[in-house]
């Protein structure tokens, strides 16, 4: 499984600020030159970790991002559903699917490639930003 590079970029960015003083914040400009990432993208990011409730931003001339809650409480599947969206491994398993001409003969690799994104997902789960800080 590859991220994309938004979620390559924001999990960079998470791991950042999860490395601030919890009163600490960070303008667009300096998480997009500590990172060395494009500003507008870490903006475009920035705005989707905001609205997904990953982060909070407080605005006026000392205002910035950091993180709304303790790293601890947010997952690496928070950071990638939050830009993303939903894991999905094929089509046929998405909410939106429609009827599909090859269940009868694929049943069984659906069956398989469910188990493998449930397995995905819990392990997703299971690592919080605490574990990947990063400093720069």
């Amino acid at each position: 499984m590859l991220f994309s590079k938004g979620t390559d970029y924001s999990i960079l960015i998470m791991g950042y600020l999860s490395s601030l003083t919890s009163n600490e914040l960070k303008s667009k400009s300096q998480i997009s030159e500590k990172l060395n990432l494009p500003r507008e993208f870490v903006s475009q990011l920035l705005q989707r970790l905001h609205n997904a409730g990953l982060i909070h931003a407080v605005r006026g001339r000392s205002g910035g991002y950091k993180l709304r809650t303790s790293p601890k409480n947010i997952t690496l599947k928070d950071v990638v559903e939050a830009i993303d969206g939903k894991l999905q491994t094929v089509d046929c398993l998405s909410e939106h699917a429609k009827g599909c001409n090859r269940v009868g003969f694929c049943t069984p690799i659906i069956k398989e490639l469910y188990l493998l994104e449930e397995k995905i997902n819990k392990n997703l789960e299971l690592i919080n930003f605490s574990k990947m800080k990063v400093t720069v």
